[in-house]
């Protein structure tokens, strides 16, 4: 029986393995067939070898910073791990299990886990990074920030796909490493407050500098998707958000990379007072400038006088609009009215 258990198991596990990935292979097949029968086999395998290799390869990236980032918590926490954590009732006092082992058996599989969700995040990412890969210039400008139209369709949405998935990956490395700290008791919140032991506080201020340098790229980003903002009376930009917007995201990255530069320093300092002030002016500036000032200068300065606000930019839409219909082409003459035909024919 004993040698027969793990040969049962493997059995089962292929078993499930085989019932679950079936239905996807059999999918796959048939649109395999389909795409050689019309003759486009080659559109098939680009696709499917895309989201192969992308998946594959966010994934290990995911992975790798993953592990990397627990192995370090597990040897910066090494000399805590040892002591003895205890919950109070009462008077009387309850030893906690010992989660500082569990955390070092489970630094692998977690790693795996978060790799495998990275790798399906970035699978689904195919057409992105192909019209990116495969990107053709417009030729024609835009007016708020003199870019080529090509870039709004195929480098911005894959920028914003890699900031976003860089950010989802280190919110869940943050929250892994405070999880490690804490089971290793690293990390212990008591009556006078939260105590972290130096190494810890290191490694969990850089990866908190690192989420603010990724929050000053998406601040980045945010100004040329301005112009896809349904804030104005036409779609794009309006005046306020060309005005108020634009600027206050521009103060947005500048305090987003103050406070990573205040998170390196709180490294090498024993206060963070400077860190916390920097987080209040970066709150203040997502509150203020990013949803109360623009709203105000909306609702009270453009809304009452918007024909004359948002002129300028109707004009940028109507221009967009008969380029992107090629109404400009079209040959304009002056239709004169019935009486003056007739009036001709008379005089003719």
């Amino acid at each position: 029986m004993p040698q027969r258990r793990p040969r049962t198991i493997l059995l089962l596990v292929v078993a499930i393995i085989f019932f679950i990935f079936w239905p996807a292979l059999v999918g796959l097949y048939t649109d395999w067939l389909w795409f050689q029968e019309v003759g486009y086999r080659t559109v098939f395998t680009t696709t499917v070898s895309t989201k192969l290799i992308l998946g594959l390869l966010v994934g290990l990236i995911a992975m790798i910073v993953t592990w990397v980032n627990l192995r370090i918590g597990l040897r910066l926490s090494a000399a805590s791990a040892a002591l003895k954590s205890f919950v109070g009732f009462g008077d009387q006092e309850m030893a906690l299990p010992d989660f500082a082992h569990y955390a070092q058996r489970l630094s692998l599989p977690v790693a795996l886990g978060v790799g495998l969700l990275a790798g399906a995040l970035g699978w689904g990412e195919w057409e992105v990074v192909l019209r990116y890969l495969y990107q053709t210039p417009f030729g024609e400008t835009e007016p708020i920030f003199q870019r080529d139209i090509a870039f709004y369709f195929f480098t911005l949405p894959l920028l914003e796909v890699v900031a976003r998935l860089l950010l989802v990956l280190l919110v869940v490395n943050l929250v892994a490493l405070v999880l490690l700290y804490a089971a290793r008791t690293a990390v212990v919140v008591g009556e006078g407050g939260i105590a972290i032991e130096p190494g810890a506080r290191a490694h969990l201020l850089a990866v908190v500098a690192m989420g603010f340098l990724l929050l000053a790229w998406r601040a980045y980003l945010e100004m040329p998707g301005l112009l896809y903002s349904d804030r104005g009376p036409v779609a794009g930009a309006s005046y306020t958000d060309v005005n108020v917007t634009l600027p206050m995201l521009r103060v947005e990255t500048v305090v987003a990379v103050l406070v990573a530069v205040l998170g390196v320093v709180s490294i090498f300092r024993a206060k963070t007072s400077w860190l916390w002030l920097g987080l209040g002016a970066y709150l203040l500036v997502l509150v203020v400038g990013g949803w109360l000032y623009p709203a105000v200068v909306q609702r009270f300065s453009v809304a009452p006088n918007e024909l004359e606000k948002e002129a300028p930019y109707i004009v940028y839409n109507i221009a967009a609009t008969r380029k992107a219909f090629k109404l400009e082409q079209v040959e304009e003459r002056e239709l004169r009215s019935e009486t003056a035909l007739v009036a001709q024919d008379i005089e003719n």
